[in-house]
């Protein structure tokens, strides 16, 4: 097959494939889109195949024959998972070469269908968007590793007529045996815990569907301090004990609100009207109690700095508003062994709403956060933790 690649600016280059095939590709109107990278670029043009239709094409250039490689790699994937091109993947159209081009002209022409132009690009968090659709993306990436196929880094999505689609294998590799990991029981499930990832079976498919937020998440800041979302709703008062002295009680309570209301719907859409019957019983009750046994706290602890980290969630958010623009984007980061969070004893299975009787038997004690925050109250600026309980430390039992 022949490529020849007309540009707006009046220049014409012309490529050619390795097979015998004697049809001629011809793109028009083509524009060169992103800045150079090394010595590869993007353009944007209109196929031609020679059937009047004019198909929207993205093309990835090379100016060095020592990049071909890296495009002839990426085929090999588009190839591999040749029965999901055009519907979750788009359709490659081959790799042109011309190899004894000029000094400074393109060496080599990969052609790919133009997702931008049927749909948009999703540039804002995954999160924002449906769980179905979250859930669709992890199933094109679970199929894309039943086929063998490594990604190896983030890809770009597209929403397409309401349906995920994604490309971007430059650094796509053969698996080196078959993923166990597709068959994984959070997988399969449905509002499941984010699993272990040394348990999960295989890192890239855990970072992209990490990213594709189709998991509850396994911690979250809150006020600077990690807590483990199985607590959020269960165990909400020792939440928000680890936020004393962070912040008014006022504040407190309506971060807590905010977070369980957002992770409800963003990750269990099916409980939110659940969750937001028992907020209204929370607030018109046990919230009343729990400000009044903790007014001496906020008396006696001084108010530190909190970070927000760029790995969990993080309430407040009117605070930290760059947690909402944060994507995971693990495959391309290392990460250092004390940014890993210590594993639970939690399986996917255990996570509680604290629904059980609507907490009646709960009991509000001080948190060790607390007692840390109380002690640290020294004249000359140093840190004590206290390991006893506080004086001031009420019990409360809601619902006696």
């Amino acid at each position: 097959m022949t490529l020849r690649v007309e540009h707006r600016d009046g220049e014409t280059y012309n490529f050619s494939s390795a097979d015998s095939d004697t049809s001629v590709f011809v793109v028009r109107d083509a524009v060169e889109v992103s800045p150079p990278h090394g010595h590869r670029f993007i353009a944007h043009g209109k196929l031609d195949s020679g059937s009047g239709h004019a198909t929207a094409v993205l093309i990835r250039y090379v100016l060095k024959n020592d990049y071909i490689p890296l495009l002839k790699n990426e085929l090999e994937a588009y190839l591999a998972l040749a029965d999901l091109q055009g519907v979750k993947i788009p359709l490659c159209y081959g790799l042109f070469e011309n190899t004894s081009a000029p000094t400074c002209q393109y060496r080599a022409a990969l052609v790919l269908q133009d997702l931008q132009a049927y749909g948009e690009h999703i540039c804002r968090p995954l999160r924002e968007l449906s769980l179905t659709f979250r859930r669709e993306l992890a199933q094109i990436f679970i199929s894309i590793h039943r086929h063998g196929v490594w990604i190896g880094q983030p890809v770009a999505v597209f929403d397409v007529d309401g349906s995920p689609m994604i490309c971007g294998f430059s650094s796509a590799s053969k698996h080196e045996s078959e993923c166990d990991a597709v068959n994984h029981p959070s997988l399969v499930g449905s509002e499941c815990l984010e699993p272990d990832i040394v348990d999960f079976g295989c890192d890239d498919l855990f970072y992209l569907c990490s990213r594709a937020e189709i998991w509850i998440p396994r911690y979250f800041n809150f006020f600077g301090k990690r807590c483990d979302t199985n607590k959020l709703y269960a165990q909400w008062p020792a939440v928000a004990d680890s936020a004393l002295g962070q912040a008014t009680l006022e504040e407190i309570l309506n971060a807590l609100e905010d977070a369980q209301t957002f992770i409800a719907r963003t990750y269990t859409p099916s409980r939110l009207p659940k969750v937001e019957k028992r907020l209204e019983k929370l607030k018109a009750q046990h919230f009343g109690i729990y400000k009044a046994t903790r007014l001496q706290a906020m008396a006696s602890a001084r108010p530190r700095e909190y970070r927000s980290s760029p790995r969990y969630l993080s309430w407040p958010r009117s605070i930290h508003p760059q947690h909402d623009a944060h994507v995971t984007d693990a495959g391309t980061t290392s990460i250092k062994a004390s940014q890993i969070p210590e594993r639970s004893d939690s399986d996917i299975s255990e996570f509680s709403y604290g629904d059980e009787g609507d907490n009646k038997s709960m009991i509000i004690t001080t948190s060790p956060y607390v007692e840390e925050q109380v002690a640290d109250g020294n004249q000359d600026g140093s840190r004590k933790q206290s390991k006893k309980r506080s004086k001031w430390s009420p019990v409360a039992r809601f619902g006696a």
